[in-house]
């Protein structure tokens, strides 16, 4: 099906997180020399506090604190964009997934 829309050339095609195993198999294979790999990171600190200043929100003066936030927070963009509880739920439902997706189910983890 992939490689049905490839071959319409209206169509870019990603496949991310979890999902980008599979280009580790046969779909890589097919698509040999017509995909290009991008490996992304959570946000730097120095992204973060850019980020926090485009969308408007306090920087603490002390970075240390908000370098304790930074890591708290994960790094993850879009906890930038939740206060409070929804922040902590959005965080962990995140690390779950990893957790659960790319980690647990890809190495095969029975015993957690």
């Amino acid at each position: 099906m992939l490689n049905g829309f490839r071959e319409e050339d209206t169509f870019s095609i990603f496949i991310t997180g979890s999902n980008s195993y599979l280009l580790s198999g046969e779909i890589a294979t097919k698509l040999t020399g017509r995909y290009l790999e991008f490996e992304l990171s959570t946000l730097s600190f120095e992204e973060y506090l850019g980020m926090k200043e485009f969308l408007g929100k306090s920087i603490q003066p002390e970075l240390t604190n908000e370098f304790d936030l930074y890591i708290s927070e994960g790094g993850f963009p879009k906890a930038l964009q939740y206060e409070g509880e929804d922040k902590q739920t959005y965080i962990q439902g995140v690390i779950k997934e990893i957790f659960e997706k790319d980690i647990r189910k890809r190495v095969k983890i029975r015993k957690v």
